[in-house]
């Protein structure tokens, strides 16, 4: 059987981008039989053409959210997003986020946001690939910039000890 080759991988001009296309090119290729073409675009023009959901097959994607809660990227799949770049529309998880956002215990609201993102991932929108790391380097004797699970430094507390010395 001849491979399918109207099934394109969109990707942005980032550095890790290419790489990443081209395995899931040779994966595919390789266990699915489906050939795919890739199409690199310019990062703002891949950035339209995802949100508007102007590709066919599969487009890279990603992000992070602004703060550790749950909703953050659960929101992403709620009806009418414009986040995911996927068209993904689900009514059982829209009321499912819904009801989570109306319960006040905090601990009963993240037990629900839990329930939501078990159904997400069951439904399967998007296929997580990578999960990106970040380096950076630091002076020893800066203090106030420690990382934190959403990689974020704000410099707002950074300062440096004066009392610092190698050791």
């Amino acid at each position: 059987m001849a491979a399918r080759s109207d099934f394109e991988i969109l990707f942005p001009t980032l550095p890790h981008s290419k790489p990443i296309a081209e395995m899931l090119q040779q994966q595919w290729r390789s266990n699915l039989n489906v050939e795919p073409k890739l199409v690199l675009q310019e990062f703002g023009v891949w950035l339209q053409n995802v949100l508007a959901l102007q590709y066919s097959g599969a487009a890279e994607g990603g992000g992070w959210p602004d703060d550790l809660d749950p909703n953050g990227l659960l929101e992403w799949f709620a009806y009418g997003s414009t986040f995911s770049g996927t068209g993904y529309a689900d009514a059982v998880l829209d009321k499912m986020l819904a009801e989570a956002d109306a319960i006040a215990d905090p601990a009963e609201r993240m037990n629900r946001l839990a329930d939501c993102e078990r159904h997400v991932l069951k439904t399967m929108p998007i296929i997580p690939i990578v999960h990106n790391v970040w380096r950076y380097l630091e002076k020893p004797f800066v203090r106030g910039t420690e990382g934190n699970a959403l990689d974020k430094h704000p410099f707002t507390y950074a300062r440096i000890d004066t009392n610092w010395r190698p050791s």
